[in-house]
């Protein structure tokens, strides 16, 4: 019951990600407002305190899928965390904090290096890149000076949609073979194994012979 009940307070924060940003912080409070309702109904229902607390979205893998509840969970969606719990139910999160906990992973991230890869390759000298003439043609850009404009015009009307074009640029590009943008996503990988070997020398996972790494997050479909 703990299990699911934790499961139904992060699904329910979770929502916010999903609303449209007009009006976010309003819906935004009254998803809040009912899981903090279902957390006053489980303290009058045990007589004391909650039997449950809010966590980051990243322990969310391990409690819904780990058999035991125990393992890491590592987010790569919107953003990047990677979060773990142990044998003796410590827990532990890495990374979720963007730019301020250097996170190289999540929609946010991928989006602005694919612009930077493509900048880089135009304006500074770097490698040669499928990147520049993905960008123009999803962003509609015409020549190499718009293409800064098209891009913070496009993140100010939508930044969710023009994250996810510029996600799909890195992506096909990488899937193509393109070395700069494969690069991105070495870095990335190179991220989460970094953060998920912390997790195994900073939790006690005890006997378990086999630890589960939970992958979640659109990036990683």
């Amino acid at each position: 019951m703990r299990k699911r009940f934790l499961c139904l307070l992060l699904g329910l924060l979770c929502l916010t990600a999903l609303l449209p940003a007009h009006g976010r912080a309003a819906d935004a409070a009254d998803v809040r407002a009912i899981a903090d309702g279902i957390v006053a109904w489980k303290k009058a229902d045990n007589g004391s305190t909650a039997d449950g607390f809010l966590l980051n979205d990243a322990f969310l893998p391990v409690l819904a899928e780990a058999e035991d509840g125990r393992g890491i969970g590592v987010i790569n969606g919107t953003g990047f965390s990677v979060a773990g719990i142990d044998a003796f139910g410590n827990q532990l999160q890495i990374g979720g904090f963007g730019e301020y906990s250097e996170d190289f992973g999540g929609g946010s991230w991928y989006a602005k290096q694919a612009v930077a890869v493509a900048y880089r390759s135009i304006y500074k000298g770097g490698e040669s890149t499928q990147l520049r003439e993905r960008i123009f043609q999803s962003m509609k850009v015409k020549s190499a000076a718009g293409m800064m404009e098209s891009v913070q015009l496009g993140l100010q009307s939508d930044p969710k949609e023009t994250q996810k074009r510029l996600c799909i640029c890195l992506h096909e590009a990488a899937d193509a073979g393109d070395a700069a943008a494969q690069e991105v996503f070495q870095d990335s990988a190179l991220e989460y194994a970094a953060c998920i070997r912390s997790m195994l020398l900073q939790l006690n996972f005890a006997m378990h012979l086999r630890i589960p790494v939970i992958l979640a997050g659109t990036q990683f479909v």
